[in-house]
């Protein structure tokens, strides 16, 4: 399919969850400028986030409300209707959400009026041409929709409200992405000396200075954070954190800049539209919930939580953490993929109950592997 020359108005179901219902017209190749969503009375709230998402994009859009029987006759009358009473552009219908009746309806239309027809397949957000448009090549059965839709943009097309982040692709903290790459190293080969960090970060004086005696060997190791300035030296064997800040990064906060930088890097050949560190958000009842990183890949939203609890036999990652990112992908409408990174391993049972929860979980060695895990993640 090339660019279209002329403007394309979009008809498309709004389903209870995900942006498949607009997301082609973000895409220029589609050349849609107007969409009318097809919501029922329970979706309106939904249907009209979506509205404003593409009006702030510059597209018209309405929504139209199904009312009434399921019955196909009268479905057909209502959809017959509303084709009718619309401008005379040329037509594109997106069946992506429509339950079967509603598919079976809008596609025999499509079919009298020789509409051209696709669906978004959810796994790898392909269209799929149903009827194919006139000037298409008749081999392109198939066509990747560009990524456009961003982390705000989603989050408020499901009722959330964006209120802040740490960091984005674009404002990046590029001294802590390279500590915590080594802060990673010291994960994988000094297990024991991070163990030992947490440790002294753990118990401090006002002046944040550590009770915990540090070795030659355990400062040698350390010496890269010292000259970075987050850790001062404190009578020759204990240690000083730069600040409160520098403290929660060195014990724990490390490990979300290193999965979001290694996302970062792969973004620059991957299809990840937008990123974030540090996530804050806020739904229309004022509840908020916080997200380690997010990422939009094939214009689906996807959430890591980082777990930096260093390694102890049987520790496991805890369930209470497997339930929260289990309920914020799920229950609370935002319709994502789920990863758990970890430097602690999960117990049999919590692995049984994220793999339950459709979550996946990267832990202990398996750190050295991020990189190729998040990729396979992003293109599964």
């Amino acid at each position: 399919m090339t660019e279209s020359t002329r403007p394309q108005h979009l008809i498309a179901i709004v389903a209870e969850n995900g942006v498949d219902a607009i997301s082609p017209a973000f895409d220029q190749r589609f050349g849609i400028q107007r969409i009318t969503l097809l919501s029922t009375p329970a979706l309106m709230p939904r249907a009209r986030d979506l509205a404003n998402i593409a009006r702030a994009a510059g597209k018209a859009c309405e929504v139209a409300s199904l009312l009434g029987s399921w019955r196909p006759s009268v479905m057909g009358d209502t959809l017959q209707q509303l084709l009718d009473g619309q401008r005379r552009e040329p037509w594109l219908i997106n069946l992506s959400g429509a339950n079967p009746a509603l598919a079976t309806t809008l596609f025999q239309l499509a079919s009298e009026r020789g509409i051209p027809t696709f669906v978004i397949e959810p796994d790898n957000d392909k269209a799929v041409w149903l009827i194919r448009p006139a000037a298409s090549d008749a081999r392109t059965e198939s066509l990747d929709v560009a990524d456009h839709i961003g982390l705000r943009q989603y989050f408020a097309s499901c009722g959330y409200e964006l209120l802040n982040v740490v960091a984005t692709l674009k404002q990046r903290n590029f001294r802590a992405e390279r500590c915590s790459k080594f802060l990673a190293d010291i994960a994988l080969h000094h297990p024991r000396v991070l163990l030992r960090l947490n440790r002294a970060g753990a118990e401090l004086d006002p002046q944040l200075r550590s009770f915990v005696r540090f070795d030659a060997s355990e400062l040698q190791v350390l010496g890269f954070l010292v000259e970075q300035g987050y850790l001062h030296l404190h009578h020759h064997d204990r240690l000083q954190f730069a600040s409160g800040e520098a403290r929660n990064f060195l014990c724990g906060g490390w490990l979300e800049f290193f999965v979001f930088s290694t996302l970062a890097e792969l973004a620059q050949t991957l299809p990840i539209a937008d990123a974030a560190l540090g996530l804050t958000v806020r739904t229309r009842q004022q509840a908020a919930s916080e997200f380690d990183v997010a990422f939009m890949a094939n214009n689906h939203l996807h959430l890591i939580e980082c777990k930096a609890r260093a390694p102890r036999r049987s520790h496991g990652v805890g369930m209470e953490v497997l339930f929260k990112l289990g309920s914020l992908a799920d229950q609370q409408g935002l319709n994502s993929r789920a990863m758990l990174v970890s430097l602690s391993g999960p117990t049999p049972a919590e692995a049984q109950r994220a793999q339950s929860q459709h979550i996946e979980v990267l832990s202990g060695g398996k750190l050295r592997e991020l990189r190729q895990h998040l990729q396979d993640w992003i293109g599964a």
